[in-house]
């Protein structure tokens, strides 16, 4: 059993893996036999009572096997080098979990990696956080440098969220939309409010354009007198932020402006069009609104 382990560093990271697997099945344990005190207390528990003990005689079971194991483990050790950090932020970097400036009810993180390298050069790596009692040894001008060493768990989710937002931020630039000089692209309301819009995606800004160009061809047909000079600067602010937005999708095609204005004006033309068919029908549909039309 374990003979492919031959370093330090296998033999420690095999062991420090069966003493979690050996802490999650005593928790489990632990939890199925609170259960079994609360079943005990009512009669009508009592198959749940009598399936929660014969998973935890299971699960002692595997417990036993994991302890043997762990004693072949142990059996290799040769007393090479090991380093252990304590589990809290400020926590301490320890030769053994024995060390007299802990408590039994310090917990530890074992860092496995390290098993086998000598104690000076851990000492080192461990800078300040290395407990002057476990390396009497070291230089004082260790215990003055940055601690190097983290706990592997720490350093593999901070990994992972980094991939995770390497992952959401090209997901962002491959839908997006942005200026040419790379911020934002924000729009003004259809209705002339003072609230920027931002445009976040191609789609979104796609969609927004031929909306636009629909509202502008609208605002331009509308001839009424009574709030020309309303409509006057909303149209103006309506086409600047059009053009904007259709340098920004040009930028993002690689295409020429014009070729972007054009095809979002083919796509508000149908849309227009489009309308006036169904206002067309509705109208046939309720004659008594044909003075509107």
């Amino acid at each position: 059993m374990f003979e492919d382990l031959k370093t330090p560093v296998e033999i420690d990271t095999a062991l420090a893996g069966l003493y979690n697997e050996k802490a999650d099945l005593e928790f489990r344990v632990d939890r199925l036999r609170r259960s079994i005190e609360v079943y005990a207390e009512r009669e009508y528990y009592a198959s749940s009572k009598e399936k929660a003990e014969a998973e935890v005689r299971g699960l002692v079971l595997e417990v036993g096997e994991v302890l043997k194991k762990v004693r072949v483990l142990e059996g290799k050790y040769s007393g090479w080098s090991r380093a252990f950090l304590v589990s809290n932020a400020n926590g301490h970097i320890h030769s053994s979990t024995s060390c007299a400036t802990c408590f039994d009810t310090t917990r530890y993180v074992w860092l496995t990696d390290l098993s086998g390298q000598d104690r000076l050069e851990i000492a080192g790596l461990a800078g300040e956080k290395a407990c002057s009692v476990c390396y009497p040894d070291a230089p004082s001008e260790y215990f003055a440098r940055k601690c190097q060493l983290e706990d592997p768990a720490v350093v593999k989710a901070r990994e992972e969220r980094a991939e995770a937002k390497a992952v959401r931020e090209a997901k962002r630039l491959a839908v997006g939309v942005f200026n040419p000089d790379g911020s934002a692209v924000k729009v003004r309301s259809s209705y002339g409010g003072r609230y920027l819009d931002e445009l976040k995606t191609e789609r979104t800004a796609r969609i927004w354009a031929k909306d636009t160009s629909c509202w502008i061809a609208n605002y331009h047909a509308d001839k009424r007198e009574d709030w020309k000079a309303e409509r006057v600067e909303i149209l103006a602010n309506l086409e600047a932020d059009l053009e904007m937005v259709l340098v920004a999708l040009a930028f993002k095609a690689g295409v020429e402006v014009d070729v972007a204005r054009a095809e979002i004006q083919d796509k508000a033309d149908k849309q227009l069009a489009k309308n006036a068919r169904e206002h067309a029908k509705w109208i046939a549909n309720n004659p008594q609104y044909a003075h509107l039309a």
